[in-house]
């Protein structure tokens, strides 16, 4: 983390998974990328970026890119047993 960056967030992508609708299973969900729900204009600015210039071993962009969030759709800290099962 370099000096100018106030936090760390990490962000788990299925970027070819292709969903067309939101997935939950348990509390975790699948949905896919809409930089409108992203209410934080630092993270929003930055996935954004990151989706436009992420390809796939073969050079290939990724159309479709599926976040995996804990409950809501929000980028916020979890929590240890959140991010536990997030992991699962």
């Amino acid at each position: 983390m370099n000096k100018e960056c106030k936090r760390q967030i990490a962000v788990a992508i299925l970027p070819w998974a292709g969903l067309r609708k939101d997935i939950q299973v348990g509390s975790v969900t699948f949905w896919r990328w809409d930089s409108s729900k992203v209410q934080d204009t630092e993270i929003k600015n930055q996935l954004e970026h990151f989706f436009k210039i992420f390809v796939d071993r073969h050079g290939k962009t990724a159309n479709r890119v599926t976040i995996c969030s804990h409950g809501k759709q929000d980028f916020r800290i979890l929590d240890e047993k959140e991010y536990k099962e997030l992991q699962a």
